[in-house]
């Protein structure tokens, strides 16, 4: 399974740190995107802390301030190619 997520390059070494290596695999960054390969059975498991890396950037480490109360948009999509990509759900069993 492909996922596609809103994303910058230096959300990588926190992505890196949190993630196991073995649960998902960067495949590219695209703009503001990042593609992953993950198995259909470890996305939801993945893809929350994904949103959440995201949503929460360390703007201490990053610009010398702390953000308090503004959160990235992050959007998830989910697909086996670029063509087929819907919009990441919770609620939905990708194991079928």
């Amino acid at each position: 399974m492909y996922t596609r997520k809103a994303f910058s390059p230096h959300y990588i070494k926190r992505i890196f740190q949190e993630l196991p290596a073995y649960l998902g695999v960067l495949r590219e960054t695209v703009h503001d995107s990042g593609g992953f390969y993950i198995r259909n059975e470890d996305i939801h498991t993945i893809v929350p802390v994904l949103i959440e890396i995201c949503s929460n950037p360390n703007t201490e480490e990053l610009f010398g301030f702390k953000t308090k109360y503004v959160n990235m948009k992050v959007e998830a999509s989910i697909g086996d190619n670029w063509a087929e990509l819907e919009d990441y759900n919770p609620n939905k069993d990708y194991t079928v």
